[in-house]
Order: structure tokens, then sequence, then C-alpha cells
């Protein structure tokens, strides 16, 4: 895979997943359709399918038309007769976008018009489904961070594209590992296991800093418990001197005769 097309592939899977955000919450709201990532699936699928096709040199009609087969056959067993009609149109018509985009060139500034108003987009929907369907949001949230992460990397890896900036071994490995974390943590399945290892992972690290707290407090209390006891022990000398010296001096008791004897 050419470089061009790495960050054509950024930009398809983030603009995918922005658009189906969207989308979920829209048909949520309209149809009370649940909620899931399955849509976003299906549009990855599609423009995966067309694109391959496309290279083949396959006509574009045609590379959409096959791509829509599995995604027919899954909306029409799984979904309502009406909401698979919406969902299969909303893959085709992201595809075609998609499809049609492939031979233009690769434009920073452009796309990052699309991705910062699409966090308006999804910002707005979500205000909208949290008065109206508060129980997605959860899924809600957690669509934004996986498009915030998918954002930043694609317009990293397009502004480096743009300038000539190649990317280090490590940074794409990296960007990948993220994106695929970003990917599988759509699924519930993988999401439960992401969760249940970012709480083991946040608790052994809570028991470390604890640990590691309490240790440094043995390790100060030490010298700071020898400190008071000396100057307790400093503080009695010098009250017992004090005492030594002031308690032979009778300053409050009086001698009425000798007093008397004064007095002219």
């Amino acid at each position: 895979m050419s470089w061009s097309e790495q960050v054509r592939l950024y930009y398809d899977i983030t603009f995918s997943m922005l658009t189906s955000i969207v989308w979920m919450i829209v048909t949520a709201l309209i149809f009370s359709k649940d909620m899931k990532f399955s849509i976003f699936i299906l549009v990855m699928i599609s423009i995966l399918t067309s694109k391959y096709l496309l290279r083949k040199g396959k006509k574009a009609e045609t590379c959409i038309a096959v791509s829509l087969i599995p995604i027919i056959v899954y909306e029409v067993f799984s979904q309502e007769i009406i909401i698979a009609i919406v969902d299969i149109i909303f893959v085709a018509l992201i595809g075609a976008v998609l499809l049609r985009e492939t031979n233009e060139n690769i434009n920073y500034d452009r796309y990052k018009n699309i991705f910062i108003n699409g966090i308006s987009y999804i910002f707005i929907a979500s205000i909208i489904c949290s008065i109206f369907k508060p129980i997605y949001a959860e899924i809600v949230f957690r669509s934004i961070i996986i498009y915030l992460i998918l954002m930043v990397i694609t317009m990293r890896e397009t502004m480096g594209y743009c300038y000539n900036i190649k990317s280090s071994k490590a940074n794409k490995i990296i960007n990948i590992s993220l994106i695929s974390l970003a990917l599988l943590t759509t699924q519930e399945f993988f999401y439960n296991i992401f969760v249940k290892i970012v709480t083991i992972l946040y608790r052994g690290i809570e028991f470390i800093t604890e640990l590691i707290i309490d240790v440094i407090v043995k390790i100060i209390e030490i010298p700071m418990i020898w400190v008071i006891n000396a100057l307790q022990k400093l503080f009695a000398e010098r009250r017992g001197a004090l005492e030594d010296i002031f308690g032979g001096l009778d300053v409050g008791s009086k001698n009425p005769k000798n007093i008397k004897e004064l007095t002219p």
C-alpha cells in the first residue's frame, strides 16, 4: 500500500466513523433503532470492497453495487424493512462519496474543515440524544472518544503527507495500534474486555501508588520522630532549668511585718 493510499484509508475510516455516529443518533431518535456500531462496520465493508474492485479496473457503479450485496443481506435479515432500506441508502451514499474522492488530491485544509465541523455535528446530535434518549449516553461518549482518536491520527498523517514529512516506523506502529484498538472497542465483546483490563491496570497503579506513599511516609517518619523527641527532650531540660532559676524566688509572697516596719 502506497503512502497516499494509507492516508486515504485513515481518512475513509475517520469520515465513516463521523457519519456513522451522526446516523446512529438520527436513526435512534427517529426510528427508535438500537444504537450499535454495526452501521460503521457495514460502511467500512462497503468502502473496502468497492475500492478493491476499483483498483481491479471495475466501474464505480459496479463497485458500489457489488459492495452493497453483503450489506443488503445483513440488513434484510436483521432489521425491519424500513430501517433496512434507509441503512442501505446511507451506506450507498457514503460509499459513493468516498469512492468519488479516491482520485482527488489529498488536501489537509479540506480534511481539517470536515473533521472540525464534524465535532460540531456530533456535539449537537449528542445533546439532542441525551435529552430524548439518555440511555445511549455511554455509547455516544465512547463513539466521540473513538472519533477524536481517529481524527488526530488522520490529521497528523495528512499533514505529514502534504509537507512530505514521513512518519517513523515507531509512529506507524503506534498509529496502527491505536486505530485497531479504537475499532475493536466499537464491538461490545472487545469493549468489555478493554474496560476490565483498564480497571485492573487502574487498581494496580492505585495499589503501587499507595505502597510507594506508605514507604515514603515510613522513611520520613523515622527522622521526624527522632527530631520531635529531641525537641521535646530539649524543651523539657529548658523548662527544668527555668523552674530551678525561678522556683526559689517567692515572688507572690508578702511579709506584712516587714512592710509595717518600713512604713514611716
